[in-house]
């Protein structure tokens, strides 16, 4: 993995990107005895020094490997349970009222509804269903 200098500066706590970058135009880095450039990019077999001490390019690369791993791993994770969520919602639903045969769903509620106000108007004594026969009973009393 490689990472650009002015992130490389700033992981090793020696300041902020911006200010990595000013270190870096000043000629303090060099990078395996060359003179770094805001361009480059650093490996874990380079060495760099800033004005002649040598930074643990090595372990701090292996560490910030290991975060964006664990920040990778944690985002697959909420994926994996986002998409799960979104299956279970595509299959048939086990509330009642959200099944599209079930007469406690929204729309065939209406239907239902309209259902028994032609029933009403028609005025079917003996030829009602059970269920209109029942929601009348609940309306008397």
């Amino acid at each position: 993995m490689s990472i650009r200098i002015n992130k490389f500066i700033s992981e090793a706590g020696l300041g902020s990107r911006r200010e990595a970058e000013a270190i870096v135009r000043q000629g303090r880095i060099t990078i395996n005895g060359k003179r770094a450039a805001l361009s480059d990019s650093v490996n874990a077999k380079d060495v760099v020094c800033l004005d002649d001490v040598e930074l643990p390019v090595r372990d701090l690369i292996l560490e910030i490997e290991a975060d964006e791993a664990y920040k990778d791993a944690i985002d697959r994770k909420i994926r994996n349970k986002e998409e799960k969520i979104q299956k279970r919602t595509h299959l048939s639903s086990k509330s009642a009222s959200l099944r599209k045969s079930s007469k406690n769903n929204p729309e065939n509620r209406y239907r239902y509804k309209k259902m028994l106000e032609m029933e009403e108007e028609l005025d079917f004594d003996e030829e009602q269903s059970a269920y209109a026969r029942l929601n009348k009973k609940k309306r008397k009393r």
